[in-house]
């Protein structure tokens, strides 16, 4: 990856953690692996970012409607998940509203909290625009080596299952 894009004090998970002596070679390699996976989440963000005009909804737009697809989530949580402001979630959601892709509701268990959830067009929208940044991302496969893609598969499932673990956590700590 380029410098231009990728930390320059990132060395690779592998040479940080060889640095370390035995004592704290663990940490190290937990520090290496967590600077690692945050390095390749930021620019896996800016690939993503390259999609912005892909899709009907903006990112942000689809990122609410992918964080709903589960269930109903609450305004608040929405916001945090998301990195935004309680205020700046309710004007995306008032947006997302007013498209028809979601609908607000009063959470049975608690009429001060407003939980959102996706209609049948969001649901149908949601899939559209994420094939289409599928395809778009894909496009790009050729600059893979088959090494590399053999790697990137075998690694997704254990990172998708890292990152689901992580989140839930986060949402429970927030809930």
């Amino acid at each position: 990856m380029s410098d231009d894009i990728r930390d320059t004090e990132s060395t690779g998970i592998a040479d940080t953690a060889n640095t370390a002596g035995a004592d704290g070679a663990a940490a190290n390699a937990d520090l290496a692996l967590a600077r690692g996976i945050r390095d390749t989440v930021r620019v896996g963000m800016h690939m993503v970012r390259a999609l912005e005009d892909t899709g009907e909804l903006s990112l942000t737009q689809i990122g609410i409607l992918n964080t709903l697809a589960g269930e109903a989530q609450s305004i608040g949580l929405l916001a945090g998940l998301a990195g935004m402001t309680q205020p700046g979630m309710t004007q995306q959601i008032d947006k997302l509203e007013a498209a028809g892709v979601v609908r607000r509701f009063k959470d049975g268990r608690d009429a001060r909290v407003t939980l959102v959830e996706l209609t049948d067009r969001g649901r149908e929208i949601r899939a559209s625009d994420n094939h289409k940044r599928d395809t778009a991302i894909a496009d790009h496969f050729d600059l893979l080596s088959d090494e590399d893609r053999e790697a990137i598969v075998r690694g997704i499932e254990p990172l998708a299952r890292f990152a689901t673990q992580y989140v839930q956590r986060v949402r429970d700590d927030h809930r």
